[in-house]
């Protein structure tokens, strides 16, 4: 759906001129909160968190707001019903947690100030916070997302050609994306086109390395290209009873999901056509002391990808580590859903306890350590059956990757009913929940 871009300019920078409307009908107290919570979901917030800090940081100013949420949008009405309202366009995301920790910082502080809160100068405090944000589209991002899918197909149990090729497929993935298909970036056009580019690029590897294991290099070379906010967005929402945005956020993601499947399917059968892939040799993993620079590969690369600064990656690292852990611990546990339904229970239930004593936002404290805690196995199965053309014989894999979804959700609504029932502070995003928003 279509966003308007000087809308979001409008409410993002304050020295820009609004609408001739909302200068007229809202003044800065009204339009602190509806910044604010542009600003979150800008950084990768859910709705669901945004709606908790503008309900939050309404109240602490005095200003009676009515949020009406959908994925696309949020309808804001000022005062009793029938009153003025604003249609606030939900802003395209790039996810950025240490963003998302400085905006945090930012909220809480004014919450929890004495006295009454300068609105327009807390609207240009607001502006500085979101001009310190880290510039997207940096060139050597692009070198940590092959970094990262090198680690990642390294871990999944691949040998140096497998890492190599995984990196490689990163690199494209990411560079097709983000600037050799402008046009169609953030479509999912431009991701289908990208996943058959990859594809390509990575079965042709075997040409010039020899046998590669596909599945094992192809798996983490689409990374990149996963919906990975969007699947985060939807277990957010459905945490947090927000049932209709998280529907569409599924069916966002499904769009997504399938569009990655039938660019697999079609750039192997391209290659296959071309008797490009050779018969693929089993992976010999990779020694210890390799695995070990795969895990430091996968730490600086998920750090720099999701935006982090130098003072946050300890606690991302920690998180994946724990994810890492959790995930080793579970996989004995008999079926895959089990294993990760415990597995982002105990990431979930230690970043609701631990958030609030770092301060920082316990789901962008849980994210890290929820990622390394998906079904590798799975997936990889899954993989192999589209490059070998057979996918109707993988239909119950697909479902049970579905399935994960709501495994994940299940596990942080569980893990945060636990934690707000105890006694002291309740974690959130760090702000509205609280503060009583729940």
């Amino acid at each position: 759906m279509a966003r308007s871009v000087p809308a979001q300019a409008a409410m993002i920078a304050p020295r820009q001129a609004p609408p001739a409307a909302a200068t007229s009908t809202m003044g800065p107290e009204a339009e602190l909160p509806i910044r604010l919570g542009v600003a979150l979901l800008q950084y990768g917030s859910s709705v669901a968190g945004a709606l908790e800090a503008m309900q939050a940081m309404a109240r602490r100013l005095g200003v009676p707001l009515t949020l009406l949420p959908g994925a696309a949008q949020i309808v804001v009405v000022l005062g009793a019903p029938g009153g003025h309202v604003r249609v606030v366009p939900v802003p395209p995301a790039r996810m950025s947690l240490a963003q998302l920790r400085r905006l945090h910082e930012y909220a809480e502080r004014l919450l929890q100030s004495a006295g009454t809160i300068d609105a327009q100068r807390a609207l240009d405090e607001l502006e500085t916070v979101c001009a310190t944000a880290p510039t997207p589209g940096r060139p050597w991002s692009a070198l940590f997302a092959g970094l990262l899918c090198a680690a990642m197909a390294g871990i999944f149990g691949g040998g140096w050609p497998e890492v190599l090729a995984g990196g490689v497929g990163g690199l494209v993935a990411f560079l097709a994306m983000g600037a050799l298909l402008p046009a169609v970036r953030g479509s999912e056009t431009g991701r289908f086109l990208a996943t058959v580019l990859v594809v390509l690029v990575v079965g042709a590897l075997p040409l010039v390395m020899g046998p590669v294991d596909l599945s094992r290099a192809l798996l983490p070379a689409v990374f990149p290209l996963l919906p990975s906010l969007g699947i985060y967005q939807f277990t957010q929402e459905i945490a947090r009873s927000q049932y209709a945005v998280g529907s569409q956020r599924l069916v966002e993601v499904g769009t997504a999901l399938l569009a990655i499947v039938s660019g697999v399917v079609v750039g192997a059968s391209l290659i296959r056509l071309l008797s490009v892939i050779p018969v693929a040799a089993p992976a010999e993993p990779l020694p210890a002391w390799g695995l070990l620079a795969a895990v430091a590969g996968l730490l600086v690369g998920f750090w720099a990808l999701l935006g982090g600064t130098r003072q946050d990656f300890a606690w991302m690292a920690g998180s994946l580590l724990f994810g890492l852990l959790a995930h080793g611990v579970a996989g004995g546990l008999p079926g895959p859903l089990l294993g990760t339904f415990v597995a982002v229970l105990a990431v979930a239930l230690v970043s609701c306890l631990l958030a609030p004593r770092l301060g920082l936002p316990a789901r962008a404290l849980m994210l890290p350590g929820i990622l390394a805690t998906l079904p590798v196995q799975t997936a990889l199965r899954i993989m192999l059956g589209m490059i070998s053309n057979n996918t109707l014989d993988e239909a119950p894999g697909l479902f049970e990757a579905l399935l994960v979804l709501g495994v994940v959700a299940a596990a942080v609504i569980t893990a945060e009913t636990v934690v707000r029932e105890q006694p002291g502070p309740r974690p959130a995003d760090g702000l509205g929940a609280a503060h009583g928003d729940r």
